[in-house]
């Protein structure tokens, strides 16, 4: 705290002086640090982050959609679902009014919303009691909802669309820091490991023939971003670290 009757404004007159770490014109992610340096006060404060979207006459809203709801026992269901992103950039929309759940499943929900879209299609999973329960995202001007419950999926079966045919992601959540990927559909593509802020923090890949990779995840619990890439397409799964 301050002492002498001294105040933020007369300690600071300026403003509490900041700066933002890399070239922050760029669509990104960016950290936003304090210039700690008066002689008489030492400052503590919370790492922020600076996100910058994309915006140009191209630019294309981010869609979501409810693909299917797997039954896991009495009032326990999870429902899958999916964002389409065709901007060639990462989409940030952080959790409130603009990207939130609502309906009367939304009081019972277990997980979390992502909060960055990477380009191309991501699937994650929410767990909630079958009532209806409605996703909303604010993007580019317009809301897109995408509604589930279980009176309407009850004959669905057990949910696949995380897994879309071609990887099969395991376990979900990561417990014990190792992420299995199998592919089963043979291709080249890279696979990346990225935090909710879109940073790389691992790379491997598939050559053809390999079927199965394992990944070390020795990371802090919360949600990551698995993105593979191929010559044509862009896959995304959201992974949560347990």
């Amino acid at each position: 705290g301050f002492v002498n009757g001294e105040t933020e404004g007369s300690v600071y007159p300026g403003g509490v002086p900041y700066y933002i770490e890399g070239s922050y014109n760029d669509v990104g992610a960016f950290t936003i640090m304090i210039e700690d340096n008066h002689e008489n006060y030492a400052i503590t404060y919370n790492i922020a982050t600076l996100f910058i979207n994309p915006f140009n006459d191209d630019i294309r809203k981010v869609r979501t959609f409810a693909d299917c709801v797997s039954y896991i026992n009495d009032n326990t269901y999870t429902v899958t679902f999916r964002y389409e992103n065709d901007n060639f950039d990462p989409v940030f929309v952080p959790l409130g009014e603009y990207n939130n759940l609502s309906g009367p499943g939304a009081l019972s929900v277990v997980g979390e919303l992502p909060t960055i879209f990477m380009p191309g299609s991501g699937t994650f999973e929410i767990e909630f009691n079958g009532d209806q329960l409605t996703w909303s995202l604010y993007t580019y001007g317009s809301f897109n909802k995408s509604s589930i419950s279980s009176a309407n999926q009850s004959d669905t079966g057990e949910c696949d669309a995380k897994l879309d045919g071609a990887y099969t992601l395991f376990p979900n959540p990561v417990t014990e820091d190792k992420l299995t990927i199998v592919q089963n559909i043979a291709e080249v593509s890279t696979v990346y490991i990225l935090n909710m802020y879109g940073s790389i923090l691992d790379q491997d890949g598939f050559n053809g023939i390999n079927d199965e990779i394992t990944i070390d995840m020795p990371y802090p619990g919360g949600m990551y971003i698995v993105k593979i890439v191929t010559a044509d397409q862009v896959r995304s799964y959201n992974i949560i670290k347990q």
